[in-house]
């Protein structure tokens, strides 16, 4: 029963061709080959199926088959009983209809008596499977019924001689019973057969669906523990942030002697503890920074900004620490830079990861080139951040954005907690943008950003 609402409406359209092709049928055999069969009994017949079908589709239309996923079982079950009892009536309706418009047109000779099979197979596929076998054996039934009957003369048999000459297959018994029984025997074999690959088909379904059900509650349990978890995050990282920054406001006046005299080894371990605590801090804004990314908020802070002030100010701030380690810190860049659209506080925390990491993994004496200018083809914005530090191995390189990770190479000499480039990269994709890195295992690395221009 897979897919049973798509059955239903294909079986609806394959109606209305019928009705089309057997309007046009009849008009061609009346009008232009002359033929006298009793047309206006025909073309009742036809605006009868017409009409049925007319109120099936009206009826499929403003009672939707539900979706097996989102529907509870009990409701969907009810909603497929109900479907099926209008299956069987349009079915029955169908197989009277057809059985007259083969009266009228030459009984069991004409060859479109093989329509029968097309309503068993409908059976088989839309209904249980006790209802498909009583749909065979009453196409069978009217198949021996028509032929019987017009042999009977209790119906007039209407038989075009054209088609056949002198012949009349109605004359021999053979044929009035022969064929109906070969008729009968290949509907059995059939319907056998639809029902069995039907029974497999609705096996299989059914054990999708559950399985696919269980799915989605547990996707939905899991998306409400990580909804959860976000807002955990979020809570206890925004309010770790005021004590942290009343701590360092504490030890940097404690260092620097404003609350009595500090001796060089409390001044170390005050120094330490400035560090320790401002790389909390980092760790805090990056947590923070993704959070805001995974429920969307980035969006709504977009607007056209000029990026140069922004990386002045991020050299600006990384000069001092570069100078102290003995590193050249460039910046390549007009005073003024086109338009993007961005964040301009998720920009700059991208520049600061990017800048402050080529400053951490460049030993001294090394050399952090800082530029950007427009691409050649004036789309897109064009940032690059250059070291000449430690570098990167292709295995490095492949893990290098996610969530969490840190290079063996330098996890045990660089502190850091693999989040800030995870960050870098949301942020830079959430702006519509490109990000991506080339490296050599002690030749340095470079990553370049790219932002499309505001238009």
């Amino acid at each position: 029963m897979l897919a049973y609402g798509t059955y239903l409406q294909l079986f609806v359209r394959a109606r209305w061709l019928m009705v089309a092709s057997a309007s046009l049928g009849t008009c061609f055999f009346q009008f232009f080959l002359a033929w006298h069969f009793p047309f206006h009994w025909i073309y009742t017949v036809v605006a009868v199926v017409a009409l049925y079908n007319f109120a099936l589709w009206r009826h499929i239309r403003k009672h939707p088959f539900p979706n097996e996923l989102s529907c509870p079982m009990p409701l969907w079950r009810s909603e497929v009983a109900q479907h099926r009892r209008i299956a069987l009536l349009q079915i029955v309706a169908d197989l009277i209809a057809l059985f007259f418009l083969l009266h009228f047109t030459g009984g069991i000779e004409n060859p479109f008596v093989a329509l029968f099979l097309l309503h068993v197979a409908a059976g088989a596929i839309l209904l249980e499977p006790a209802a498909a076998i009583a749909v065979a054996v009453l196409a069978a039934l009217l198949i021996f019924f028509l032929a019987t009957l017009e042999k009977l003369g209790v119906l007039f048999h209407y038989h075009h001689v054209a088609v056949f000459g002198d012949f009349e297959p109605m004359d021999s018994w053979v044929f009035v019973l022969g064929l109906p029984l070969i008729y009968a025997f290949i509907i059995g074999c059939f319907t056998a057969l639809l029902i069995f690959v039907a029974n497999e088909m609705n096996r299989k379904r059914d054990a999708i669906l559950a399985l696919s059900k269980a799915l989605a509650q547990r996707n939905e349990r899991l998306t409400a523990l990580d909804q959860k978890r976000l807002r955990t995050m979020a809570v206890v990282s925004h309010d770790l942030k005021s004590p942290i920054a009343a701590v360092l406001a504490y030890l940097a006046a404690l260092k620097g002697g404003y609350l009595g005299e500090v001796t060089a080894q409390q001044r170390e371990v005050v120094q330490k503890s400035i560090l320790r605590l401002e790389r909390l801090g980092d760790f805090i804004r990056d947590v923070l920074a993704w959070q805001t990314l995974e429920t969307g908020e980035l969006r709504q802070n977009l607007q056209p900004i000029d990026l140069a002030p922004i990386l002045q100010q991020s050299v600006a701030d990384y000069s001092e620490t570069a100078q102290s380690r003995d590193i050249t810190l460039l910046l390549d860049a007009p005073e003024s830079l086109p338009l993007v659209l961005a964040a301009p506080m998720r920009m700059a925390q991208v520049f600061d990861n990017l800048i402050s990491n080529a400053v951490k993994y460049t030993l001294s004496g090394g050399r952090v080139d800082v530029s950007a200018a427009p691409s050649a083809d004036a789309s897109t914005l064009q940032v690059r951040v250059c070291d000449t530090g430690v570098g990167m191995s292709d295995e490095e390189m492949s893990h290098l954005f996610e969530d969490f990770y840190r290079a063996p190479t330098v996890r045990a000499k660089f502190e850091g907690t693999g989040l800030g480039l995870s960050v870098a990269q949301q942020i830079v994709l959430a702006h519509r943008g490109e990000i991506d890195v080339t490296s050599q295992p002690g030749e340095g690395a470079c990553f370049t950003v790219l932002l499309p221009l505001l238009r």
